[in-house]
Parts: structure tokens; sequence; C-alpha cells
């Protein structure tokens, strides 16, 4: 995520240029948004430990509706994953 825009960006929720706003992480998205108003929107922001470094990201409303997809699509690889896993251990079990 780029850094914070202060008093630079409009912010396209509250349309007001005061503050700090973020950009949408999605590449080529000009959008901004002060993180107070997404959270207050709904809009998909996300933060994760990679190594020591948190990596922060959020997304307009367009890219939130995307962003969740994927979140959903990959929350069952997962389960389907760790269920199949789960059988197969279950199964040497009883072998």
């Amino acid at each position: 995520m780029e850094g914070l825009l202060k008093d630079k960006d409009t912010c396209s929720i509250c349309h007001r240029r005061v503050g700090a706003c973020f950009k949408c992480s999605t590449a080529n998205c000009q959008i901004t948004f002060h993180p107070s108003c997404a959270r207050d929107a709904g809009l998909y922001m996300n933060t994760k430990r990679i190594g020591n470094v948190l990596q922060h990201k959020a997304y307009c409303g367009k890219h939130s509706i995307e962003q969740r997809k994927v979140r959903v699509a990959l929350n069952w690889v997962r389960f389907f994953t760790l269920s199949a896993d789960f059988i197969w251990f279950c199964m040497d079990l009883l072998i």
C-alpha cells in the first residue's frame, strides 16, 4: 500500500480533502479514502505479517467486493485441504 497522502487527495466516501487518505491497493486504481471512512463504509482492509513487517491493504468499494470473493474462495480451499488431510490422517490411524 502506498503511504498516507495527507491533505492531498479527496476522500471518495466523505468527499473532504482533509487528513490522510489511503489509495486503493489494486494496481492502477486511483480511488482514495480515509481509513476511518473506509472502515465505516465496510470496505475490505487487512493486515498480515510478513516476517517482521506488517503489510496493510485497503480496497475501494469495487475492489472490496472482488477481494471478499477471493478471500471466501481461499477459505473454502483451506477448509477442503484441511478436511482431506484430516481424512487421510484418520485412515492412517485405522490401518
